[in-house]
């Protein structure tokens, strides 16, 4: 759209067949658009040109990094002004890149290509610029340098070009990237992962006296290699060959002759074996002091993070399964990556769609070992909602088990022993007379004396449980919010607790955990609490890993699957099952989403439980957005996994297969007037008129056919009046008769008068 001095240009998806097409972005261009042109790379990349008056932009799409982005990422390549006398009337690209540019009587061509001595650190890369003066017919060659911001080193590659730029931004990641590694290690493509560092150890042991830190190239992992191990089905991730079973055992092994192997350059020949223990050690020290092309250092530190991470899962990887596996991978990720990087870099917790996989898990025991001893052995409640234990653990004793682990490690970790941070947790577990022992050990605490004085009156009596919310109230004018939290639950006030927990400390995990803890899984107020709160919350902030955990808490594996597949807008809405949402399908940029819901559907069908009210129109659709999410996420192979083994069959050809089966009931609804016209059924076929089993021989007709006979069943015919069921009215074919013996006897009567008459005359 044009305005008087801006332009908005929006970028929309592809259009596809029964698709609707996406919004991607929106840019505000701040003055009129004369001209645009578009520019389809070798590798399938758009270039964006765009003509002003007096410059050219170039657009092109970058490489989504974060799941949660909406929008994808088109960025300004390069903006350079025109200096001609005229204002530009045209572009267009031409062949290898060429962009022409036509302003008045002038015709100027910018090739693509960038040469060695251009300062491309400092972010100037030039285009020539071929100027042709149709007046003149002079050709004049000029240089003109325009900025962009690529990740290109001069001593890596000499030659680039726009296309390189568009590559290196927008391109599939290498075979290495971490974030391609995780993808794969969602999937439980655990031989993939065992090949691409196997590839990566023996390419890197072959350059081990080198001093240049920088690596110009990897060599690349056999294409037809990563497509048959992709295809291959997954392991589950804890289930291995037993053939294969040794090369785990070895990771933790000492062994001279693993020594030995690695000096004289000795290998095996299996492409998917695991690295052992001192393999991976020199991996680790390798990739540490040295640069691989196309990460970046947070990314080489992911990629070190990563290596760990899956040492650590191979070991635990007989007996856990596939999500407890998936959660594994990346809580343990979580801490090596956050040991890696800086503080202020860290992330706090893991989000609801790392946690979710232990929810769906069996094997939560490993799980919670795991994470208490990532922890150190000693569970706080920081470490507890970095995890999200009380939102995925399923046992009721071990949840009271976990909360007062956290209450005494708050009370024991403390330099000066305090009572008060430790207070919610043992009165949520009912522990009040613990807790009013240690505020008798408190010695020197101000509030000593009066909790003590406090705590020992009996909370069961109104008076006192009255008391304790007036106290309450009175910590929440202090903003002393969890201690106020604390009193409401000793006047037996948990709806009130809860409420300052959600509203003032901002923590619905901690409301969750009090709640399970104190009225167990079944509270009224934990359901509350998940469909007032959580459930909101999650539309608020587009988290449907969320409200996936939201309505598995609540036990609706319906709701899950279409918090899934349906838009945002169309969940948490109590009449959404009165709408019909199949024409309609959420735009979805985690790919990891389906495989939750691959899981779920599987979950369903082994419980035996109805089939989904999803369409298979609408399935193939999510299955269209789940390939092109790992397209923008640079994992091309993936779209392809997705589309050649994951896909749903197209509606019209599974329409056109479907074989068409029609009963009486649904001819009685049909458009046709004939409601007893012939049918390709087996009922119908019995009364059809080519193939009568109850037709008499010859010239008989058939009697029931004629029962449901368009014709007149009063008319008359010549059938016998002794046939019963037969077109013919057998009323009126008797009385005819009857008739007609009647005159013929009246004739023979006229006769013998007139006979008599003449006698007499006679």
């Amino acid at each position: 759209s044009k305005l008087e001095k801006d332009s908005i240009l929006s970028l929309w998806s592809e259009i596809r067949t029964d698709v609707p097409p996406i919004l991607q972005i929106q840019l505000n261009l701040r003055e009129p658009i004369i001209d645009m042109a578009w520019d389809i790379s070798s590798d399938g990349q758009f270039i964006l040109a765009i003509a002003f008056s007096r410059k050219i932009s170039i657009y092109g799409e970058r490489r989504a990094t974060d799941v949660s982005d909406d929008l994808d990422k088109w960025i300004n390549y390069v903006t350079f002004d025109v200096d001609t006398p005229d204002d530009i009337t045209g572009i267009a690209w031409l062949d290898y890149g060429v962009l022409s540019v036509a302003a008045g009587n002038q015709l100027r061509c910018y090739i693509k290509w960038l040469t060695k001595e251009d300062r491309i650190q400092e972010r100037m890369y030039p285009f020539f610029l071929i100027k042709v003066n149709f007046k003149s017919f002079n050709l004049i060659f000029l240089l003109l340098y325009i900025y962009i911001e690529p990740p290109f080193d001069p001593e890596f590659e000499p030659m680039s070009n726009i296309y390189d730029e568009s590559y290196e931004l927008n391109g599939p990641l290498p075979f290495y990237h971490p974030n391609l590694l995780i993808h794969y290690l969602m999937w439980g493509k655990i031989d993939l992962i065992n090949a691409v560092l196997l590839s990566i150890y023996r390419f890197l042991r072959h350059i081990i006296d080198e001093v240049d830190i920088k690596v110009d190239q990897v060599p690349q992992l056999c294409i037809s290699t990563i497509l048959k191990l992709q295809n291959e089905a997954p392991d589950g991730l804890n289930k291995k060959n037993k053939g294969k079973q040794q090369h785990y055992s070895s990771l933790f092994e000492d062994s001279d002759e693993e020594d030995t192997t690695i000096l004289l350059g000795i290998d095996d020949t299996d492409e998917t074996r695991p690295l052992t223990r001192q393999e991976t050690t020199f991996l680790i020290e390798q990739l540490d002091r040295r640069q691989l092309p196309g990460l970046s250092h947070e990314e080489k530190i992911h990629l070190l993070a990563m290596i760990d991470t899956f040492v650590e899962i191979s070991i635990q990887r007989e007996s856990l399964d596939e999500n407890g596996a998936r959660f594994t991978a990346l809580v343990e990720n979580f801490f090596h990556l956050n040991k890696a990087l800086a503080l202020e870099e860290q992330s706090n917790e893991l989000a609801p769609r790392d946690t979710i996989w232990a929810l769906h898990s069996q094997s939560q025991d490993l799980l919670l070992e795991r994470c208490l001893r990532l922890c150190g052995g000693k569970l706080l409640w920081k470490d507890a909602r970095a995890m999200g234990i009380f939102m995925w653990l399923k046992k009721s004793e071990v949840v009271i088990e976990q909360m007062t682990n956290i209450a005494r490690n708050t009370y024991l970790n403390q330099e000066v022993k305090d009572p008060i941070n430790c207070t919610l947790y043992y009165l949520a577990l009912g522990k009040k007379g613990l807790l009013q022992s240690l505020w008798r050990t408190a010695h020197g605490h101000k509030e000593q004396g009066v909790m003590v004085r406090f705590l020992a009156n009996d909370f069961s009596q109104p008076r006192w449980r009255t008391a304790a919310s007036k106290n309450a109230f009175v910590l929440l004018g202090r903003q002393r919010y969890e201690y106020a939290a604390a009193f409401f639950l000793l006047g037996d006030k948990l709806s009130d607790a809860v409420g300052v927990i959600l509203k003032n400390l901002k923590d619905y995990q901690l409301a969750i955990a009090i709640c399970r803890v104190y009225e167990g899984d079944h509270s009224p107020l934990l359901q509350t609490i998940l469909k007032t709160h959580v459930l909101p919350l999650a539309k608020e902030t587009k988290d449907r890993w969320l409200m996936i955990m939201a309505y598995s808490l609540l036990e609706e594996p319906h709701e899950c699957i279409r918090s899934i597949i349906v838009p945002l807008h169309d969940t948490c809405n109590e009449t959404s099952e009165e709408q019909n949402h199949d024409n309609i399908v959420a735009n979805v940029n985690d790919p990891n989403l389906f495989i939750m819901y691959q899981h779920l559907k599987e979950q369903l069908r082994l419980q035996n439980k109805q089939n989904l009210e999803i369409s298979s129109r609408l399935e193939y659709a999510f299955s269209l957005n789940v390939s092109r999410a790992y397209e923008r996420l640079g994992c091309p192979l993936l779209a392809l996994f997705i589309l050649s083994k994951c896909k749903k069959p197209v509606p019209e050809q599974e329409e056109e297969e479907k074989p068409i089966k029609e009963s009486r009931a649904i001819d009685l609804f049909a458009e046709d007037d004939d409601l007893f016209k012939k049918k390709e059924s087996k009922a119908i076929d019995l009364f059809a008129e080519e193939e009568d089993i109850f037709a008499p021989k010859k010239e008989q007709e058939d009697r029931a056919v004629d029962l449901f006979a368009n014709d007149d069943i009063f008319a008359d015919t010549k059938t016998s009046s002794t046939d019963l069921f037969g077109d013919d009215d057998w009323l009126n074919t008797t009385y005819s008769s009857i008739d007609h013996n009647e005159e013929e006897e009246q004739q023979q009567s006229n006769g013998d008068d007139e006979e008599i008459t003449e006698n007499n005359q006679v």
